[in-house]
Order: structure tokens, then C-alpha cells, then sequence
């Protein structure tokens, strides 16, 4: 586990994202103010974007900041404002001089917006919507603009062009969430209302790639259950599907969709009381993989569906991340905290690293594999970490059925690898994820030279890669 940027005193870390060249732009929030910091690949801050509201009794949230291949940057949230209002915002750049600055005048009312600022602060594009939604994430793909968040009116006709209606057809006086594509013209293109009977839904956050769309969002009480533990069911407005939940607490959902708006799987994570609370805060996707993050409080099953894996937290918030399969197939749960407040803010995946990031207090362990890495603060700070995914023990989709072992494990001299599958290439890294020996189709790796301890192995076969650990005694 690498640390690859400074702890940010008192301000909170919201989203990450990371573009092909791996640039980076962050997220973030102290006070009232508003954050966007924009780094390149090797951690140079180039600018930062400052926001805030020239008025009293008024609300801009700002959700999040995109970065796509061109280094083009969407900023997007919600303006809630009282009255008429002016909103501000500065461009600043890596000593904190001055750039540039905006001011506009905006009418009162719920103004969820999308902005669009080039590698030179301009702001190429921006829209506002005069609606009652909430636009929690947005992602681009193919020119195309994905956006989820929740509605907070049963029916609405024209939202960027759509019609916007609660899945069940009855006048709920509740949130549901949203799903809905975009073209680079910011018109409505196709919408999904994800939604139950007696509770309020939200979605949270968005993945696309050419395997699908990925969104999570929370099932919340609003009404008092009509009995302790019954059943209700999350649907999806005009299609068949329903996916069955309990009065129990609030719950997060991942769901996959294909890329015409069809609903493919979704899962469940939920708790054991009504007190007992669970949010997404990002989800990052590879080609086999799929990886949800947020937080949660108490005690919360993370695996729906084959089997059971129940944590509970250390304090009162502890952060997670859940890792499954394409096909929805549970792989384990990795979670982090002390007896204080902790979360889990962001998780993506740039190459061949995982990048997260959360806030904590006191001493967590940052590594998600299985070393220990410790970080501490005396305060309430923000941190974001690179792993390597060759140091954690996860298994391509396309593999899971085959058979492939590596023994004898622990080992002194070598170890084989059994598999009918041909063997292209091994690669063996220590536990700080350093490369310390390679080899080309051999089955048989001679690990006699190295020192006692554990070691990763990439082996990259015809069907894809595997990840093993071994142990050198």
C-alpha cells in the first residue's frame, strides 16, 4: 500500500476520479466551502476550484467532479436557494493566487446543475433544472452522460425532456431514485424510476463500461413497518423485476443494468434492527471484478445471497468495501474502524491499482490486503491510499470454475502450479508490491533465493489472470 497524497486537515474527502492518463480530481468539502482540487498523474496540484454561496439561507452541494480522457472536468450537485442569489466561485491555482472568478445571479428554488471546465479553468458548459430531484453522480461513456439521484416528487413531466414517475403508480409521498442517460446536448435519452411502497429510495452513485451500468442507492423507513421484519419489494418502473427487502433498517443496494436501461441483477446489505444504518459512497468496476464502498453502524450482512458474512462495527461508523463478480457472485467484505467514527468515502480502480479514500480519527489500518499498515491522526483527517491489485487475493471471473492450486503452500524451495489451463507467464511480488521474479510458461517456480515470508503470485494464463499468495518458510 502506497500513500500517494498528504492528509487534508480539516476538510472531507468526497469523491476521486481518474482518468486513463492518471490524472486525478478530488472531491472535497470544509465548512460551507466547496472544493475541487486537480492533480496529475505524479501528484502535482495544477489548480483547485473554490465555491460557495454570497448569501444567507441558501445551499449549493456540490456532489461531485468527473474527470474524462480529454482532462475535461463535470462538476455537478445542487443549488437550493431561498431567494434570488448570487452564486460565487474562484479558480485558484497550486500557490492559491488567483485565476479567475464567476459570479451569476440565480432565481430561487431546487436547481440541480451540471458544469463543464476545460484543463484551463474555462467553463466550457453548464445547465440548471428547475425540478425537485437530486443528482448524486454522473459518469460519461461514449459521449453519452449517465447521472442517478432521487426524486422527491411522485410525478414530474419534464425533467431534462423525461418524465419522471415513482415506480408503483400510486400517489406515495415518497423518494424514489433515478436512473437516466443523456446525450452531450444534456436531452434526456431513456429513464429509470427505482423505487418501493412504503419507503424511500435514493440513488447514490454510477459506473458504466461495455459490460454495463452499475448503480447503488439506499431503502430507508419512512413509514412505521406494519409488522417487525415483513417483506417489501424494490421495483423498477415498467419492467419485471422486484427485489425483495425487509422492515428492517436501511439498507444499500448495488444493481447491474445493461446499456439499454435493462435490469440485469441487484443485490442486498442489510442490517438486523431499524436503528441500523448502511450507505454507498462509490463503486469501481474491472473487467471481472466490481468493488462498492461506503459506510455502515451496528451489525449488517454483507452477503444476500450465497451463504452469510455478518460484520459489526468497532465504533460508531466503520467503513467497507464489498467485492463481487460480474455475474453478481459474492467474494468477501473488507472493513475498517476503531472505536471512533470512520468512513469510507471512494473506491476506484486506474490500471492495475486500487485507489481509496475516507476519514477517520486514531488508528486504522489502511491496507486492504492482508499486511498491516497502520495511519494515525490525534484529529479528524482525510486520507487516500494506492494498492496494487497484485497484492490482493482475488480471482478473475473466467477462472473460478477452473481448477488451478498452488502447493505446496506454505513452501522452502518452490512450488507448482496445477492447472490444465496453459501458463503464459508468473509473476512473484513481495508484500510492498515489488516485483522479484518473473518467469515464462513454467509451472514450477524455484522461490529458493528469496527470503522467509509471504509473496503474491500473478499468473497469467490463456483465460485471463489469477492472483495467489504463498508463503516462503
Amino acid at each position: 500500500m502506497q500513500t500517494v497524497y498528504n492528509n487534508f486537515s480539516a476538510v472531507t474527502v468526497r469523491k476521486l476520479s481518474v482518468n486513463d492518463a492518471g490524472n486525478l480530481v478530488i472531491t472535497a468539502f470544509s465548512g460551507n466551502v466547496k472544493l475541487v482540487f486537480y492533480y496529475t498523474t505524479n501528484g502535482t496540484l495544477q489548480w483547485s476550484y473554490n465555491g460557495r454561496f454570497i448569501a444567507n439561507g441558501n445551499d449549493l452541494t456540490l456532489q461531485g467532479a468527473i474527470l474524462d480522457n480529454t482532462d475535461s472536468i463535470y462538476m455537478f450537485g445542487e443549488l437550493n436557494a431561498s431567494s434570488s442569489s448570487n452564486l460565487g466561485y474562484q479558480i485558484l491555482d497550486a500557490s492559491g493566487n488567483l485565476l479567475t472568478f464567476y459570479n451569476e445571479t440565480r432565481p430561487a428554488g431546487r436547481q440541480p446543475f451540471v458544469w463543464k471546465f476545460d484543463t484551463n479553468y474555462n467553463r466550457l458548459a453548464y445547465t440548471f433544472e428547475n425540478d425537485a430531484i437530486v443528482i448524486r453522480d454522473l459518469k460519461i461513456y461514449n459521449n453519452d452522460i449517465y447521472i442517478v439521484g432521487q426524486a422527491l416528487n411522485y410525478w414530474m413531466t419534464n425533467v431534462y425532456g423525461l418524465e419522471v414517475r415513482h415506480p408503483d403508480n400510486l400517489n406515495f409521498n415518497s423518494a424514489y431514485g433515478f436512473l437516466m442517460k443523456m446525450n452531450s446536448s444534456l436531452s434526456g435519452v431513456w429513464v429509470r424510476s427505482i423505487g418501493s411502497e412504503e419507503m424511500d429510495e435514493g440513488l447514490t452513485n454510477i459506473f458504466i463500461d461495455a459490460n454495463g451500468i452499475y448503480i447503488s442507492g439506499f431503502s430507508g423507513n419512512h413509514f412505521a413497518p406494519t409488522a417487525s421484519g415483513s417483506a417489501f419489494y424494490i421495483r423498477i418502473r415498467g419492467q419485471s423485476f422486484a427485489l425483495g427487502a425487509f422492515y428492517k433498517s436501511t439498507k444499500t443496494f448495488l444493481m447491474k443494468f445493461d446499456l439499454s436501461g435493462t435490469i440485469q441483477w441487484g443485490r442486498l446489505i442489510y442490517g438486523n434492527s431499524r436503528y441500523t444504518s448502511a450507505y454507498a459512497s462509490n463503486i469501481a468496476v474491472d473487467q471481472n471484478n466490481i468493488y462498492l464502498s461506503g459506510s455502515y453502524n451496528d451489525t449488517f450482512e454483507f452477503n444476500s445471497t450465497s451463504g452469510s458474512d455478518t460484520r459489526t462495527t468497532s465504533g460508531d461508523l466503520d467503513g467497507y468495501f464489498v467485492h463481487y463478480l460480474q455475474d453478481g457472485t459474492y467474494e468477501n467484505t473488507y472493513t475498517f474502524g476503531n472505536s471512533t467514527t470512520d468512513r469510507m468515502s471512494s473506491v476506484l480502480i486506474s490500471g492495475t491499482n486500487l485507489y481509496f479514500t475516507g476519514d477517520f480519527s486514531g488508528t486504522i489500518d489502511a491496507d486492504v490486503s492482508s499486511t498491516t499498515q497502520n495511519i494515525v491522526s490525534s484529529n479528524r483527517s482525510s486520507f487516500i491510499t494506492k494498492n496494487s491489485l497484485n497484492t490482493l487475493d482475488i480471482e478473475d471471473v473466467f477462472l473460478s470454475e477452473k481448477s488451478l492450486s498452488v502447493v505446496p503452500n506454505p513452501t522452502k524451495n518452490s512450488f507448482t502450479i496445477q492447472t490444465e489451463i496453459q501458463i503464459n507467464h508468473v509473476e512473484v511480488y513481495d508484500v510492498n508490491a515489488r516485483k522479484v521474479m518473473e518467469y515464462a510458461h513454467q509451472k514450477t517456480i524455484d522461490i529458493s533465493n528469496l527470503p522467509s515470508g509471504m509473496y503474491y503470485v500473478t499468473i497469467n494464463t490463456a483465460q485471463g489472470n489469477i492472483h495467489k499468495k504463498i508463503i516462503k518458510i
